[in-house]
């Protein structure tokens, strides 16, 4: 490659327009050797021609003609000179081009870059088609939604929705787990399917009217001892304890036993009991009568005229070692029995059944229990007179059912 001297001597590359050591301005380049004449192709650029002014310079037709030809005054600097006036920057700093390409750019002319596309407008597009996608599935979804709405008689119920612009399939295939191989025989005869029963859930109550918001003898059976006296009262009254402001109260003296008692199927593996009861038993300490406020669970097996499996009792008002345990209905003390003492204010109850049948009646096999009999009970000993052995119960909000 050749190389160009400053007025000062100093030696530079060929192409550089400042003196890299003290900056001064190059003489330019020799004019570039005319091209021979193209043929023009249609639509291609036009060929270059000889320059009037400069027949050795090539001109390209419609340009402006090289700085070259503008005239000089006598004691002007040199032409080049007055074109290359900038600072005296560093030919590095104007940036380098190899000489093929000067001579390039020299005799075609470029088109103008493109702008660059911006960060603004392509933020832009993103978040709009982000936008259309959430509104196209959130459409999609309301639709199948809401096609899929069946009153309880098995019709479609029409629902007016608007018409989505989009579908989404679902691909989803559900796959079973267990494979049942069993071969039947074409000979066999298949037993009747029962319609399944009416779904249990946390909410529903398996007692009937156990807020006692109805009167007491809907769902509830009233059982009175044979050969009891006294007073025998069973009423239903307003009361703020329970949900439905409505409590069962029973107020009795004397002797044997009165109750409330409802029978009801349950699965023992799904059992709870929630109830709001008050219970005031009274003992008489120089006669050692006593009458005892109760609430017992019977639990029985799928015979409900069977012998009980086993109880659980919450009491109040008898001595530990009372002689009325054992005089029905209450059972004696023992391994199937779990007993639950209280006091003579409002108590809320919350069991869980399952629990209660594992840990408090380890005597009891609970998978055994099929039916659950709750009895609200007022008994007195059996010498007490008409007058003796007060007690009263009052409870309210009695639920059984399946674990919360």
């Amino acid at each position: 490659m050749s190389q160009v001297t400053c007025p000062d001597g100093h030696v530079n590359r060929a192409g550089a327009k400042f003196c890299q050591t003290c900056g001064k301005p190059l003489p330019p380049p020799p004019a570039a050797a005319a091209y021979p004449e193209p043929t023009q192709l249609a639509g291609s650029a036009p060929p270059f021609i000889p320059s009037a002014a400069h027949p050795d310079a090539t001109q390209l037709v419609g340009s402006e003609p090289p700085f070259a030809a503008e005239p000089t005054q006598p004691g002007a600097p040199p032409a080049w000179e007055n074109a290359y006036q900038q600072p005296p920057y560093s030919d590095y700093q104007q940036g380098y081009q190899p000489d093929y390409q000067q001579g390039y750019q020299a005799d075609y002319p470029q088109a103008a870059p493109a702008p660059p596309f911006g960060n603004k407008r392509r933020r832009g597009m993103w978040i709009g088609l982000v936008v259309l996608v959430v509104v196209l599935a959130g459409a999609a979804g309301l639709f199948l939604l809401l096609g899929d709405d069946e009153d309880e008689d098995g019709e479609e119920t029409a629902v007016a929705t608007t018409t989505p612009t989009a579908v989404i399939t679902p691909t989803v295939t559900i796959t079973p787990t267990t494979t049942v191989s069993a071969t039947v025989p074409v000979s066999a005869t298949l037993p009747a399917v029962a319609p399944p029963a009416e779904a249990v859930t946390s909410t529903t109550n398996l007692l009937v009217n156990g807020d006692f918001s109805q009167s007491w003898d809907v769902g509830w059976e009233r059982v009175l001892a044979d050969g009891a006296n006294g007073t025998q009262l069973v009423e239903v009254i307003d009361n703020e304890q329970g949900a439905a402001g409505r409590a069962v109260h029973i107020n009795r003296s004397g002797n044997l036993s009165l109750s409330l008692q409802q029978t009801t199927a349950v699965d023992p593996a799904q059992l709870w009991l929630r109830a709001q009861v008050k219970l005031v038993g009274s003992v008489n300490a120089e006669t050692g009568m006593e009458g005892i406020a109760a609430l017992l669970l019977v639990y029985r097996g799928a015979d409900v005229n069977a012998p009980p499996l086993g109880y659980s009792m919450w009491i109040n008002g008898v001595r530990r070692d009372s002689s009325l345990f054992g005089q029905s209905p209450l059972p004696p003390i023992g391994p199937n029995v779990a007993l639950h003492w209280l006091g003579d204010e409002w108590t809320s109850l919350d069991v869980d059944l399952r629990r209660e049948m594992m840990d408090g009646i380890p005597a009891m096999n609970s998978d055994q229990v099929q039916h659950v009999t709750v009895i609200l009970l007022g008994i007195g000993s059996e010498t007490c007179s008409a007058a003796e052995c007060a007690l009263d119960v009052w409870a309210t909000d009695v639920w059984v059912g399946q674990a919360p």
